[in-house]
């Protein structure tokens, strides 16, 4: 693992315009069933600018020695989970394609973060393209559901308390309004919606996946050093 986990307060200077802006968005589902509700384009796509500058933000916030030399690939979106489309809790994961990940958590949900795990033995770690685990039927039940929009039952919740229970809860945030958090992509995690279905209020989240992080000729580590300066 490169990256840490870390916490980070009050990201953006005016986040109501940030979350009201997301609102204006369209937004997809993935056709696959990858993940719960739906997300925008890449802002990379749709607003150039705004990407190019967040993108920046979240990387000289983690690496501030760095920041000036930095070259990278990124793909970010804003996502939003109704509390029908997400399941409690959330399918542990890894971000496969990432290589640092960030989350901006913009919804007044502070139960509604990320917790981080560790596989329990060899047999549970995720490996291939995929990214899953060997117990891969019950990535595929999650994903049949939700494709096909179906309401969350019996053997929706015993697939993902099988999946879960390969992993041990090592840590975690709170979804604390306008904070954002980083961690490895290859980190197990997942999205901690114990008490999202008791609001009317969407998750709503930016949500990042950085690739190619090079300055000056090296790849970008995450040293703690820099964190005491953050």
């Amino acid at each position: 693992m490169l990256y840490s986990n870390s916490q980070i307060l009050n990201f953006f200077q005016k986040p109501d315009e940030i979350v009201q802006y997301a609102k204006s968005l369209d937004y997809y589902k993935d056709p696959k069933g990858k993940w719960p509700g739906e997300r925008s384009k890449c802002l990379s796509e749709i607003n150039y600018n705004f990407f190019n500058i967040t993108c920046r933000k979240i990387l000289s916030s983690v690496f501030p020695m760095d920041f000036y030399d930095i070259s990278f690939k990124a793909h970010i979106h804003f996502q939003v989970i109704h509390p029908e489309q997400s399941g409690s809790p959330g399918w542990i994961h890894q971000d496969i394609y990432s290589d640092f990940s960030s989350i901006i958590y913009l919804s007044h949900h502070e139960n509604c973060g990320t917790n981080f795990f560790t596989a329990k033995n060899e047999l549970s770690k995720f490996s291939g393209e995929e990214g899953r685990c060997p117990s891969d039927t019950y990535n595929k039940i999650k994903e049949d559901y939700y494709v096909n929009n179906k309401p969350f039952d019996k053997k929706y919740s015993q697939a993902l308390e099988k999946n879960n229970s390969n992993f041990v809860k090592t840590g975690g945030f709170n979804s604390i309004y306008n904070s954002l958090i980083t961690f490895d992509g290859h980190t197990d995690h997942n999205a901690n919606l114990d008490k999202h279905f008791n609001s009317n209020e969407p998750r709503i989240t930016l949500i990042s996946f950085f690739t190619n992080m090079v300055s000056k000729g090296r790849t970008l580590k995450y040293p703690g050093s820099e964190l005491n300066l953050i």
